[in-house]
């Protein structure tokens, strides 16, 4: 896999978020303060902090059985209207969908990716179109129809209303991505029938080491290994029959990392890779590249190598070693893994290649140890937790667009944020960042007047100067615009499941849920406070 997951740090997340808001709230405040005082004159920041009073009054007075009634009443309207019909497009889908994305040639871990991909795929597809439509003219048609100014004659607050909105739209949306998703994991069930498929239907617990430890061909510390010229600089490589190592290092390693042999029952240690080769000359295209775990303890002077293993070209399949408790050393004697070679619980294990002139490629994911796996349905059950996180955020934003704009706008802006947060996220962050190769708007003019590729560094003057820093505006603005767009990409857990990884929580489920509230929370009071100051007149 080529992924790096990395634990969520909660407070760092939580910080930086109460610093945005503050600064957005302290901005917001004197931009209204400004605009009180030139409308009103003196009266002006009375009037702002009775505004303020009566927000916060409707939000403390906000009735659970109201949002409840009116949560109710919007699911009941959606229902009316046949959006259940996205169900049986989703089961036309995947009635005919086994014709066409597997063939009796593929792996079976390949076909088992394909098809899990397509499944959970095709379910956030449609389940997200289904809310942005809906949402996106529910409060707008109430207007029109005048529906709206029955409810508000009543003892009911726009908090009531908003809250009540989005709780019915996504109870509409949980109800519709249960039912899919059921239909999903039966299908998937009936589709892989064979012994090595469903070997791949699992939910691994991979336990990642640390940062790479790097030796160069002499042995001596590095910061990275070789790049055999490939654009993505992902991996690194060490070539074969020298000193170069890379070392891993796992923290927290015990008695609880190993797990019993199926046949002897004896405890051993499972370690699996995802090496990558690059062959300097072709040579035996049959074999594989010769490489070695070696384990560590340099306080008590142990190097414990085990028997070499192959790491084939073109094979998407991982390498599995199991490595007994009890290891042989020099002279018939034996050490214990977890005993003589686990130092404070870190455990080295170092990596060569053995075959001379080849090089292997590994990163940081490319080797951890597995614990026992999980059942496949916990994987896939908290995919779809992605997809639901994902539809309740389309939610919120599509809410709060139909509370400024009419239905059509408000479905063009809540579109264009899905399709963007989704699809172009990775993008999108790397050209606010400025790292896009190239520059700016007016250098890539600049480039493409004088045929210049963009690996070509431009000559320093004084005009190359004056480009960057207009350059430089559009790039805060596309930075203040990225924070506001949610990254749906990262609620999209596909990869983990397809892949046989089960969904971790540190590295997945909590960042996402951390993204989830922290986007939604503004949106949904920026659409209380549109639809407490909108005309309703105004249709």
């Amino acid at each position: 896999m080529s992924f790096d997951p990395i634990p969520f740090d909660v407070l760092g997340g939580l910080s930086n978020w109460a610093i945005v808001a503050g600064i957005a709230t302290a901005s917001i405040f004197l931009f209204l303060l400004v605009m009180s005082l030139l409308t009103r004159g003196a009266s002006g920041p009375g009037w702002l902090v009775s505004q303020i009073g009566s927000c916060v009054h409707d939000w403390i007075s906000t009735s659970p059985r109201r949002v409840f009634a009116l949560s109710m009443l919007t699911f009941r309207e959606a229902w009316r209207r046949k959006i259940f019909a996205v169900g049986v497009i989703f089961v036309l889908l995947i009635m005919f969908a086994g014709w066409f994305l597997s063939s009796p040639g593929d792996q079976p871990d390949t076909q088992v990716k394909v098809l899990v991909s397509f499944v959970l795929t095709s379910i956030s597809w449609l389940i997200l179109p289904l809310v942005v439509l809906l949402a996106c003219w529910g409060i707008p048609d109430d207007i029109k129809a005048r529906s709206m100014h029955t409810v508000v004659t009543k003892p009911v607050y726009r908090s009531e209303i908003v809250l009540g909105r989005i709780f019915g739209y996504a109870m509409i949306g949980t109800v519709a991505l249960v039912v899919m998703g059921a239909a999903g994991y039966l299908w998937l069930d009936r589709q892989v029938v064979d012994k090595d498929s469903r070997a791949s239907l699992t939910a691994k617990v991979p336990v990642y080491g640390n940062d790479i430890i790097w030796l160069d061909q002499q042995g001596q510390p590095a910061e990275s290994g070789i790049n055999t010229g490939d654009v993505w600089e992902f991996r690194s490589y060490i070539p074969g029959n020298t000193k170069a190592r890379a070392t891993w290092v796992f923290d927290g390693v015990g008695e609880d990392y190993l797990r019993p042999n199926p046949e002897t029952g004896d405890p051993e240690l499972r370690l699996e890779s995802s090496f990558q080769v690059f062959r300097s000359y072709i040579g035996d295209a049959d074999r594989g590249i010769r490489a070695r775990y070696t384990f560590v303890n340099e306080d008590k002077d142990l190097r414990v190598p085990i028997a070499p293993f192959e790491v084939k070209e073109f094979h998407n399949g991982a390498n599995i070693t199991t490595v007994p408790r009890t290891l042989p050393v020099r002279r018939g004697e034996t050490v214990d893994l977890i005993d003589d070679l686990v130092k404070d619980g870190k455990l080295r294990v170092e990596v060569e290649c053995l075959t001379s002139g080849q090089y292997l490629g590994m990163a940081r994911p490319d080797l951890f140890i597995r614990l026992p796996e999980h059942h496949f349905a916990a994987s896939y059950c908290k995919a779809l937790v992605g997809v639901w996180m994902m539809m309740a955020m389309a939610v919120v934003l599509c809410v709060g667009w139909s509370c400024v704009v009419k239905g059509p706008v408000a479905t063009l802006a809540s579109s264009v944020m899905l399709i963007v947060g989704k699809s172009f996220s990775g993008f999108f962050e790397e050209l606010a960042a400025g790292n896009v190769k190239g520059g700016g708007v007016l250098e890539s003019m600049v480039r493409i007047y004088k045929h210049t590729t963009p690996n070509v560094e431009l000559e320093e003057s004084t005009g190359q100067t004056v480009i960057e820093t207009i350059d430089a505006v559009p790039e805060a603005f596309l930075k203040v615009t990225q924070k506001l767009v949610p990254n749906f990409g990262s609620l999209d857990f596909t990869e983990y499941t397809a892949n046989g990884f089960d969904v971790p929580f540190s590295a997945a489920l909590l960042p996402g849920i951390a993204l989830m509230v922290g986007h939604c929370l503004p949106w949904i009071f920026l659409a209380y406070v549109a639809l407490k100051y909108r005309e309703l007149e105004s249709k």
